[in-house]
């Protein structure tokens, strides 16, 4: 069993995630949308629900 998890943990440690934005992704950063919007416009999203806190 030693073995088997030094195997597994040999191959999980050699993958590597790629986090490099696409060229055609959209630039979020520069995007004055926040909340519901963004996740609408930018991500493609569908907003279901969007609850607001009450101001006291």
């Amino acid at each position: 069993m030693a073995a088997a998890a030094r195997e597994s943990a040999a191959r999980s440690a050699s993958r590597q995630v790629v986090d490099e934005p696409s060229p055609d992704d959209p630039d979020i950063g520069s995007s004055t949308l926040v909340g519901a919007p963004l996740v609408a416009q930018i991500l493609g999203g569908t907003v279901i629900d969007e609850q607001f806190d009450d101001p006291q």
